[in-house]
C-alpha cells in the first residue's frame, strides 16, 4: 500500500509488527487473508508500540477512510476521490485461487460494462484496478441499509411499501438486462435502500467475473454431479429462519469454481449448472420479493439435498401473509416457476405487473361488461374508470378475466382431464395448467398496458379500441377452451397441448405497429360491435377445432361466414374464409383447402390486409405442393408469400408458418439444398421469439431430419429427430402420441443407418408407448410390429421375425399398406427358417395384394416383385425363370417411377443381377457395372456398394 509524507516506520519496526500480528490470537480482528485491513491493524499498532503517526492508506488513487463492511467477496471501504472530490466506496475482491491475470480480466470486463450501466437503481460503478495484486472496484457510495437489514429491521412491513422498494429494484435489473448484463446473485443483501429513499441494486456479475479458471468462463458451469451428490448424501443441517430467511444457506458457493448464486435464492438451472440469462435474474427476484412479504423463504429445505428437491419440484410454500392480495402472489409464484420459459416473459414485464395499484383507482372495472364498453368507445370508458389526479391508474383487468378464468376453474378443468382416465392425462395437465395460468396473467398484463398506453397518448383511439377487441378474442378463446376442457375426452387429452399452444397470440394486442396494420373497418358503431362479436366466434371455432370439436367447429364457421356476407365487411369475411381454409387444410381436405385460402388470399389483397394474405399463401403452398402436388402452382405461392411476408413484417410464427411449409414444397419436388436452407429460416423465426420450446419446432426439426435421412445424411438426420422427439417430450409429456410417433420415425431412422441395437430398443420403447395407448390389439401398432420384425430378419432372429409379422398381420383390421409390407417380412423370416414353400407363399399374397390395392404405386410394387423374386431365387432352381421375370418388373417399375431414389433402383438391379447370376447369364456382369457406376456418382456410402463388389467377387471367382 502507498504511503504518504515523510513519516513513516522503518523496515526493521515493520518487521516486528509483521512477527507480532503473525503471532497474535485469533479473534482480535487481524485477518491475514486481507491484506488492506492488515495493513491498517499494523499502522494502528505501530502507532501505539511506537509512537508513530498513522500513515494514510490508499488504494490506487483513493484515500482509505475506514472499513464499512465485509462478506463472502470481500471488504468495504469507505474511500476519499480526491481528483474528484467525492466520497466513494471501494470493495477488496478476494482472491479465489485461478490465474490473477485472468481473474482480472474477467472482473474488468464485468466492471467495464457496468459502468456503462446508467440507472437511478443501480449502484453506478466508477472504477476497477488492480493495486499489488488486489483488484477492487471503486464505486457510488450509498449511505442506507442494505434490503435484508431493512426487512427485519421493523417486521412485518406493509405488502405496498415492500412492493414498492422492490419496484424500484426491479428497475434496475431489468435495466442491466436492456444492456446484455446478468446480475447472477440476487438477494436482498445485494440491494440498498439509501436514506433519500431510493434503492440500488449492487455487485452485478462480480461472482462470475471472480470464478476459477477451472470452471471455464462460460455462462455456467457443470454442476449436476457435485449437486447430485449432495442430494444423495444429505448435506449438513443449514438451520434456515423462517421469519428471516438468513442461513448457512446464504452462504455464497462461488468459491468452488462450480455455482454463481447464493443457494437459498438460485434458480434451478444454477443448481444444475445450465445456462444463466436475465431469467434467473428474476427467479432470484421473486424469491427475494416472497421472503419480504412473507416472512419466510418460498422453498422449505433444512439441507441442501431437500432444498434442492424443493426449487427442483417447485414446490412453493403456502403464502404466509394474508393480507398480499392473490394478484402479487401470482405474479410472484409464476417468476419462481421450475422451467426459464414458464416465467414472466422479461423483468421488465414483472416489474410491470407490479406496478399496479387498487387503491389509486377509485371505480374497478367488472366482468364482461369493460371489454363490451372498450369495444363499442375505448376513451370514453376509459375515461369513466380512472381517478382524474391520477390517470396513470389502470387497473381491474383481472376482474374483468374473472367471469373466464379463475382458480377453481382451472382446478375443476384439470380435475375434468384427469378423470378421462387416459394414460397420458396427468402429464398433459402438468403441461398445460401453468401455460393457461401464464396466459391469464398476460391477459392482465397486455390489458393494463395498453390502458396505460392509451391514457398516456401513445396509443390513439382507434388503435386502443383494437387492443381491446384483439383482448377480447383472447378472453373468449380462453373461456372455450376451459369450457371443453371442463367436459374433457380421450380426444380433447390428446389435443389439449396444441390447442393451447393456439390460443390467440396476446403480444399483438399491445403490438402498435401491428394495431395499426389492421385493415380499418366500418365506422357504424353497431357494425363494429357485430364484426367484434364474429371474430368471437371464429376464435372459439378454432379451439373447438383443435380439441377435436369438428362439427360444433364447422357450424361455428358456416354461421361466421353467413354473417360477414351480411355484414358486408371484407376484412372480416378474409379471416373467416382464412379460417375455413386453416381447418380444411389440416383436416387434409385440400380442394375445399384450396378454395377457402385463394377466396381469403384474393379478398385480403384487395383490402391490403398482407398479415392474412401472406398467412393464407402460406397455408396454400402446402396445401398445393404437398397434398396436391402442384408445383408449378405451389412456386407461384412461394414468389407471393415471399412478397407478402416481407410486407406483414416477417414477425414470430407467420414466418414459420412460411418458411416451414415452403420448405416442405421444395422438399417434395426434390429440391434439397432449398429446402433445407428454408427449415432452418423456420427454426431461426422461432429462436427470434425467445421462448425455450415452441410445438411448431417439433414439426420443422422432424421435417428436417427426414430430409437428412432420405439422403443418407444419417448422422444430420438422427441429431435432428432427437431434438424433435426430446422437444416433444418436454413438451407433450413422453407418453403422448405424439412422442410415440416420432420415436417411431427415430426408430426407423437408426435402422436404415445400420444402427440396428439402437433401433430395436428405440422401436420397442415405441411399441410399449403404442400397446399403452392403444391396448394390445390395435391396429396402430402394427407399423411398429414391422419395424422390429424387419429388424429380427436382419440380425438373423427369424423366429422372432415371424412372431412379431404374425401379430402385426393379426391386429389389422382389413388388408392396408402395413399387411403388404408384414407379408413380405413374414415370408423372409419363413425362408430363414427354412420354411421356403411358406415364405414364397406368403410373399405372392403380399404381391397379389399390392397389386389390388396399390396399382398407382409403382414404387410399392416394385419392392413387392423385387421380394417375390428373391423368395423364388430362394425355392428351387426351377424357379429361377419366374424370378428374373419378377426382378424385371420391380427395374422396370423403379425406371419408370419419379419417386424412386438411385438406391432403390440400385437393389432392384442387384437383385436382377443375383438371378442372372443363379441363371448362368452373362448379363450379370453388365448388370452390375451398371449399379457399379450409378453408386459412383452418389455423395454418400451406401451398403449397397459392398454388395456389388461382393457379387462382382463371386462373378470373378465362378
Amino acid at each position: 500500500m502507498q504511503e504518504e509524507g515523510s513519516a513513516g516506520v522503518d523496515d526493521d519496526t515493520a518487521r516486528g509488527v509483521g512477527e507480532l500480528t503473525g503471532t497474535l490470537p485469533a479473534g482480535l480482528g487481524f485477518r491475514i487473508d486481507d491484506p488492506v485491513e492488515h495493513e491498517r491493524e499494523r499502522e494502528a499498532l505501530a502507532a501505539a508500540l511506537f509512537g508513530t503517526a498513522a500513515q494514510q492508506l490508499k488504494i490506487g488513487r483513493f484515500t482509505v477512510l475506514e472499513r464499512i463492511g465485509q462478506g463472502g467477496m470481500g471488504t468495504v471501504y469507505a474511500a476519499y476521490d480526491e481528483e474528484l472530490d467525492r466520497k466513494v466506496a471501494v470493495k477488496v475482491l478476494r482472491r479465489r485461487g485461478g490465474d490473477g491475470a485472468a481473474a482480472a480480466a474477467r472482473l474488468r470486463r464485468e466492471a467495464q460494462a457496468m459502468a456503462r450501466l446508467s440507472h437511478p437503481n443501480t449502484v453506478t460503478v466508477h472504477e476497477v484496478g488492480e493495486h499489488e495484486d488486489e483488484i477492487y472496484v471503486a464505486m457510488e457510495f450509498v449511505r442506507g441499509l442494505s434490503l435484508d437489514r431493512w426487512i427485519s429491521r421493523d417486521p412485518p412491513r406493509p405488502w405496498r411499501e415492500v412492493l414498492e422498494v422492490f419496484r424500484q429494484a426491479g428497475l434496475g435489473l431489468a435495466a442491466a438486462h436492456e444492456a446484455g448484463i446478468v446480475h447472477r446473485d440476487f438477494k436482498p443483501h445485494n440491494v440498498i435502500r439509501g436514506d433519500d429513499g431510493v434503492v440500488r441494486v449492487l455487485d452485478f456479475g462480480l461472482a462470475r467475473a471472480l470464478e476459477s479458471p477451472a470452471s471455464g468462463e462460460g455462462e455456467s458451469g457443470d454442476s449436476r454431479t457435485q449437486m447430485e451428490a449432495e442430494r444423495s448424501a444429505g448435506a449438513g443441517e443449514l438451520g434456515l429462519s423462517s421469519s428471516s430467511g438468513a442461513s448457512t444457506l446464504d452462504e455464497k458457493l462461488t468459491v468452488t469454481g462450480t455455482l454463481l448464486g447464493t443457494p437459498a435464492y438460485m434458480a434451478p438451472e444454477q443448481w444444475l449448472g445450465r445456462k444463466i440469462d436475465a431469467r434467473t435474474d428474476q427467479f432470484g427476484f421473486c424469491a427475494s420479493l416472497y421472503q419480504a412479504l412473507h416472512g419466510q423463504m418460498p422453498f422449505a429445505g433444512n439441507t441442501a439435498a431437500a432444498l434442492l428437491d424443493a426449487v427442483l419440484e417447485g414446490r412453493v410454500r403456502e403464502p404466509a401473509n394474508p393480507r398480499v392480495p392473490a394478484w402479487i402472489n401470482r405474479a410472484v409464484l409464476r417468476g419462481l416457476a421450475s422451467k426459464p420459459g414458464d416465467r414472466h416473459r422479461s423483468m421488465a414485464a414483472l416489474v410491470e405487473l407490479l406496478g399496479r395499484d387498487p387503491a389509486r383507482v377509485r371505480r374497478r372495472w367488472i366482468g364482461g361488461a369493460l371489454l363490451v364498453a372498450l369495444v363499442a368507445g375505448g376513451s370514453a370508458a376509459l375515461t369513466l374508470a380512472l381517478r382524474e389526479d391520477e390517470p396513470e391508474a389502470c387497473t381491474g383487468f383481472d376482474q374483468a378475466l374473472a367471469t373466464s378464468f379463475d382458480a377453481s376453474r382451472l382446478e375443476r378443468a384439470g380435475a375434468a382431464m384427469l378423470a378421462t382416465k387416459v394414460s397420458y392425462a396427468g402429464d398433459t395437465w402438468e403441461r398445460i395448467g401453468p401455460r393457461l395460468q401464464r396466459y391469464a396473467d398476460d391477459w392482465v398484463g397486455h390489458g393494463e398496458a395498453a390502458c396505460r398506453a392509451h391514457h398516456d397518448g401513445r396509443l390513439s383511439s382507434t388503435l386502443f379500441d383494437r387492443s381491446t377487441a384483439c383482448l377480447a378474442r383472447g378472453r373468449h378463446s380462453l373461456d372455450t377452451l376451459l369450457t371443453v376442457f371442463e367436459s374433457a375426452d380421450a380426444g380433447v387429452v390428446e389435443g389439449a397441448v396444441d390447442a393451447v399452444a393456439k390460443l390467440p397470440d396476446l403480444a399483438g394486442c399491445v403490438d402498435e405497429g401491428r394495431l395499426a396494420a389492421e385493415v380499418s373497418g366500418s365506422s357504424d358503431p353497431e357494425v363494429a360491435a357485430a364484426v367484434a362479436v364474429e371474430r368471437e366466434r371464429l376464435a372459439r371455432a378454432r379451439v373447438l377445432h383443435d380439441t377435436g370439436r369438428l362439427d360444433e367447429s364447422r357450424a361455428l364457421l358456416d354461421e361466421a361466414l353467413a354473417r360477414a356476407r351480411e355484414l358486408d365487411e371484407p376484412a372480416l369475411l378474409a379471416e373467416v374464409e382464412l379460417a375455413r381454409g386453416t381447418v380444411a387444410q389440416e383436416d387434409w381436405n385440400a380442394e375445399e383447402a384450396d378454395a377457402a385460402l385463394g377466396r381469403a388470399l384474393a379478398t385480403a389483397l384487395i383490402i391490403g390486409d398482407a398479415a392474412v394474405a401472406a398467412e393464407a399463401a402460406a397455408r396454400r403452398i402446402h396445401v398445393r405442393g404437398t397434398m396436391q402436388v402442384r408445383f408449378s402452382e405451389a412456386l407461384v405461392d412461394l414468389d407471393y408469400g415471399a412478397a407478402l411476408l416481407e410486407r406483414a413484417g416477417k414477425r414470430g410464427t407467420l414466418a414459420w408458418l412460411y418458411f416451414n411449409n415452403a420448405g416442405t414444397l421444395q422438399d417434395t419436388r426434390g429440391a434439397d439444398d432449398e429446402a433445407r436452407v428454408l427449415y432452418g429460416r423456420a427454426l431461426a423465426a422461432l429462436e427470434q421469439l425467445g421462448d425455450e420450446d415452441r410445438i411448431e419446432a417439433v414439426f420443422t426439426h422432424s421435417n428436417l431430419a427426414q430430409l437428412e435421412a432420405e439422403h443418407h445424411r444419417f448422422a444430420e438426420g438422427i441429431a435432428a429427430q432427437r431434438e424433435a422427439l426430446a422437444a416433444a417430450e418436454r413438451l407433450y409429456g413422453p407418453r403422448h402420441p405424439m412422442s410415440a410417433t416420432l420415436l417411431y420415425i427415430l426408430a426407423n431412422m437408426l435402422s436404415e443407418a445400420d444402427l440396428l441395437a439402437e433401433a430395436r430398443t428405440q422401436g420397442e420403447r415405441a411399441l410399449a408407448l403404442e400397446v399403452e395407448l392403444h391396448g394390445e390389439d390395435s391396429p396402430a401398432l402394427a407399423p411398429h410390429l414391422a419395424l422390429l420384425a424387419k429388424l429380427a430378419n436382419r440380425r438373423g432372429d427369424y423366429e422372432e421375425a415371424a412372431t412379431l409379422a404374425s401379430r402385426g398381420l393379426a391386429v389389422l383390421d382389413e388388408p392396408d399398406f402395413f399387411t403388404v409390407r408384414l407379408r413380405h417380412i413374414l415370408g423372409e423370416a419363413r425362408i430363414g427358417q427354412g420354411r421356403v414353400a411358406e415364405g414364397v407363399a406368403s410373399h405372392r399374397a403380399a404381391l397379389a395384394l399390392a397389386r389390388e390395392r396399390f396399382a398407382e404405386r409403382p414404387a410399392q410394387l416394385a419392392w413387392s416383385y423385387q421380394a417375390l423374386a428373391l423368395g423364388l431365387l430362394a425355392e428351387s432352381p426351377e424357379a429361377r425363370p419366374e424370378a428374373r421375370e419378377q426382378a424385371l418388373h420391380a427395374v422396370e417399375l423403379r425406371e419408370a417411377s419419379p419417386d424412386s431414389s438411385e438406391v432403390e433402383l440400385g437393389a432392384a438391379l442387384v437383385c436382377l443381377a443375383r438371378v442372372e447370376m443363379a441363371l448362368g447369364e452373362e448379363t450379370a456382369a453388365a448388370t452390375l457395372e451398371r449399379v457399379a457406376a450409378t453408386l459412383a456418382e452418389l455423395p454418400f456410402d451406401s451398403p449397397l456398394r459392398a454388395e456389388v463388389r461382393q457379387r462382382q467377387g463371386e462373378l470373378d471367382a465362378g
